[in-house]
Order: C-alpha cells, then structure tokens, then sequence
C-alpha cells in the first residue's frame, strides 16, 4: 500500500477497478494479523476498518481491534463456524492480455499432457475430453497411441508439420516455434515443475473459467461434495489458487503432503505416490467441464459459500506507520491483499478529531440526512474510535464533560468558591445533527467545521448549504469550512467551475465542482466549494 496514491486504480468485490480519492495517514500504529478460515492472512493496523456480515444478518463495520475482542471461532475441531465474515467478491476483471492456445486445451495439457519425442501427448480414459479436443482444435487429429490405452497425440492436418509441437498455428500467428511457445506455457517441463503462464492469469473471467476447468477435469476430484485439485507442482497449485481466488472461489492450500512408496489400489495395482500439494475448493460455480464430475459435484454438493471467516486476530507487538485509503465508490470496499476485501477510511472522522484536539473552545458539526450515516458504522462512531485511541495511548487526552453517541465535548467540571458548578478546560466538541427533509435546523449554529455527511442523499443539499453558509463566514469573509462527502457514480452529471456539465468520470483534478443534476434531473448550484487540488 505504500506505493498506492491519490488517483491509482484498486479493484472493487465488484469485479470493476474503483479510484483512490484519498490517502488518511494513521501514524504509528500496533500491527494485526488477521488470519481468515482459507488461510489468507492480512496485516493491518488496529483501527483499519472491516465489513463483515454476522451469521448472514446484520453488515458490521469494526476497526480491527473491536473484532479482536469478539469471539471468531464457534464450534469443534473440524467442524469451526466463523460468525464474521468478510463478504464474497464478483470475479475480477482485468486487462486482458494475449493468449496463445484455448484456455480449456492449456488445463487439459498441464493437468495430463506431456512431451515425447516431438510429440505432444496427453492421457485420459474419458472420451469427452477427446472429443472437447478434436472441436477446439479444428486443424489438428487427435491420434490414439495404440500402444498405450490412455494416450492420445495432437497431429497438425498440414503435411509440413506432424504436430502440436512443431507448429503452433491455432494461435493465428504464422511460423511459431510450437517447442518455444510449449516451453514457455508451462509444458515442457517436468511434472513437479508446470505452472499457469502470466497472460493466463490476467486474461478473461471466462478464459479464467475454462482454463480451470481444464485443469479440474484432470487433476480435479469430487468428494462429498467438495472439490479438490493434485498437483506434484506446488508452483501450478499456487498458480491455480490466485485463479480461483481472483474468480471469487474460496480455496484452501494443504502442507505438503509426503510420498509413499508401493501403494495399492482397490484394482490390485501398486504405484508410487510423489510428494504433492492439495487445493480444497468451496464454490457454488461449475468449475468441471466433464459431465461425469459435473454431475457428481452438482448432486452431492453441500457448501454454501457466502464469504469468507475471519478465523483469528493476532497481535503482532510491532507498531508501523500505517495509511487507509478512501475509495469512490458507493461501498467502499476495495480488495486487498490475496484478494480480500475491506474497507476504507473515513477520512471525515480524522478531521474532526483535528479540530476536536487543536483548536479550543471549537465547534464541529456533522449534517446528515438519516442517523445510520452518524451512528452505528457511520462517520461519529469512526471519530469516536480515533479519539479513545488518542486519549489511552497519546499525551493528547481529554477529559469529557459531555459523552454521547451523537455529542462529544472536551472538558471538566468544579465548583467555584459560591458553589456553583463551573465548566473548564478545553471545551472543544464534535455534534452530530439528523436533518432529515429539513434543511433549516442548521440555522444559527456557528462552527469552525460543517460536513454534510453522504451528501448524495439530501434532498435538499443545496438550501441546506446555503443557510449553513453564515455559520462558517462574517460578511462573505469564511472563519470555518463547510464540506460535503459523497459518493457519485459513473456516468451522473456534475458542473464545473466555468459552467460546463460533463461526466463525473471526465472531471479533472483543476476543474472545480459547483453542483450537480440529481435523480429528478434538476440542477442545484452550490457556491464558493474550491477546486480540486
């Protein structure tokens, strides 16, 4: 995250890449270990925030450190329920990039295809995945090995070459050296060694799909209900496992599992076992091709995947500078780290801390239009988090001579030598205010910082803006500030500051905004808002 600013892409659980609007420096905080059931393990700091849904009810918004106090893990060894989950994400769409041979043909030859001689082979007792072959590979033969019941090569129909290795030319691309391309696609090497190629990683959602299930339809199993994927090569299970986590597909990475020698089958066979790696795979999409498979799996499947458990929290006893971002985009969500998603920051809250810490005897008010949007996972909860970290752990405390979910004043109270009960210290304070359809309960209130929480759903945003002006300027000369925060979607209309009405997704960070058209197609100029720096 280091490297992330102001303007860079991240990608949203919604599949698409959202912008960074903003970047909230935390400062030094403990670092976390969040540990999820798949294995997936994210650092963060102990105020990073994390959307979950409980038991698949109610949507939580906690910083890190409220879920470490919780209880994450229910149930016996082996059968653990985790109540919090962070929520499933759509599969990513990326870039595409170029890909040289059908994505389900590629699964096929990694999963069972090898080299002999200048032949590429692959074996299979199903004669589905020949025939799914010979149709996605119209200018080659599919030719049975006689002297091997399972094997199968790949034939060009062009006399000039005898084979897929030879000539590449289902890539459209004349004159390919067929050994290089194999080589490069994770084929022609040894067993232990095969991996995904880069470009298959990043291509389509559906060529991510088909090149899955190529592999699954090889080296893929159904038991109870669950699939697995075997591979000798703990890179192609590493590869695969950034597919499928990059598809929305939960999975789960074994140890190393040891080899054994002269094993016996139920035919009466032996064979060796090498050492391999498992994947487990928890999803309700049909990631086989192969109908005998696909049934099994769509009988006996019994998973529900609807997110992913936090498993533990750890503390790690070391403190790190830590940054959020702030996302623009209606959730805000983004994905992080081995594609799990969480939340942003809410900056709004950090600066009402500011104010609330360094200028005494100042007011901060918080507008909204619902009470959801202050409290519970809303912007007053998040400055709340900040200031009892602020006051445990800095030098920086104050005491509180109002303490309420919706009101914060800095302050004490003692009595003078009449008795009476008298307020001092520094008496900064942070209110929070529901305005709901009317605008003119911000009248009269005087403030060195006005926010106007989720904008987007005023009503009447722009009367409201303008009678809060006078709280924050004397004669047109502004002692405060007054902000909206809001997010708007691509494609919604905004005016910029030399009257101009263009695409939010066409602004440009000089342009300065001065409104907006809203659902009723209406427009409503708001005044004196500076530009975007």
């Amino acid at each position: 995250m280091g490297s992330l600013k102001v303007g860079d892409m991240v990608m949203n659980p919604n599949g698409s890449p959202v912008r960074i609007g903003d970047i909230v420096e935390q400062g030094i905080q403990e670092v976390y270990e969040v540990e999820f059931q798949d294995g997936r393990v994210v650092r963060c700091g102990a105020n990073h925030l994390w959307a979950t849904c409980r038991n698949g009810k109610k949507f939580y918004i906690m910083p890190t450190k409220e879920y470490a106090k919780r209880k994450l893990t229910q149930g016996s060894k082996g059968k653990e329920h985790y109540p919090y989950k962070v929520p499933a994400i759509n599969p990513l769409r990326f870039d595409e990039k170029p890909i040289h041979i059908d994505p389900y043909v590629l699964g096929i030859l990694l999963g069972d295809g090898y080299i002999c001689g200048s032949q590429v082979r692959f074996s299979t007792a199903d004669q589905f995945i020949v025939e799914e072959l010979s149709r996605r590979l119209p200018d080659y033969i599919i030719k049975k090995i006689e002297s091997d019941k399972y094997a199968y090569a790949i034939i060009s129909k062009d006399k000039k070459h005898n084979n897929l290795n030879r000539e590449f030319n289902i890539t459209g691309i004349p004159k390919i050296n067929g050994s290089l391309i194999l080589k490069k696609l994770g084929i022609k090497v040894k067993a232990n060694k095969k991996f995904i190629p880069e470009n298959y990683k990043y291509t389509s959602v559906e060529n991510r799909f088909e090149l899955v299930r190529g592999l699954m339809d090889t080296d893929g199993s159904v038991t109870n209900g669950a699939s697995t994927f075997v591979s000798t090569s703990e890179q192609l299970i590493d590869d695969l496992q950034f597919v499928l986590r990059s598809l929305g597909i939960r999975c789960h990475k074994s140890k190393e599992i040891e080899g054994r020698f002269g094993v016996e089958f139920n035919n009466g066979c032996k064979s060796n076992i090498l050492s391999h790696w498992e994947l487990c795979i928890t999803t309700q999409e049909d990631i086989f091709k192969l109908p005998r498979k696909l049934e099994k799996i769509r009988k006996d499947r019994k998973y529900n995947y609807n997110g992913i458990g936090i498993k533990a929290i750890r503390r790690t006893g070391k403190f790190e500078k830590q940054r959020c971002l702030c996302i623009d985009n209606e959730n805000h969500l983004y994905i992080t780290k081995d594609f799990i998603p969480t939340h942003n920051s809410y900056k709004g809250g950090s600066m009402l801390c500011r104010n609330y810490y360094l200028i005494p005897n100042s007011k901060s008010y918080v507008y909204a239009s619902n009470k959801q949007y202050l409290t519970d996972d809303g912007i007053l909860t998040k400055a709340w988090d900040y200031m009892d970290f602020i006051d445990k752990n800095t030098a920086w405390g104050k005491k509180r001579s109002v303490n309420t979910a919706m009101r914060k004043r800095a302050g004490f109270f003692t009595k003078d030598e009449f008795g009476n009960e008298v307020e001092l210290g520094y008496k900064s304070e942070i209110i929070g205010v529901t305005l709901k359809d009317n605008p003119d309960i911000v009248r009269g209130k005087k403030a060195k910082l006005i926010l106007f929480e989720e904008a987007g759903s005023f009503k009447e945003l722009g009367a409201a803006w303008q009678i809060a002006r006078p709280s924050v300027e004397v004669d047109g000369v502004a002692f405060g500030t007054m902000i909206a925060f809001g997010c708007v979607c691509k494609g919604s209309r905004v005016w910029t500051s030399d009257g101009n009405c263009i695409n939010i997704e066409n602004l440009k960070q000089e342009d300065g905004i001065i409104g907006w058209d809203t659902y009723q197609a209406s427009i409503q100029n708001i005044e004196n808002i500076n530009p975007i720096s």
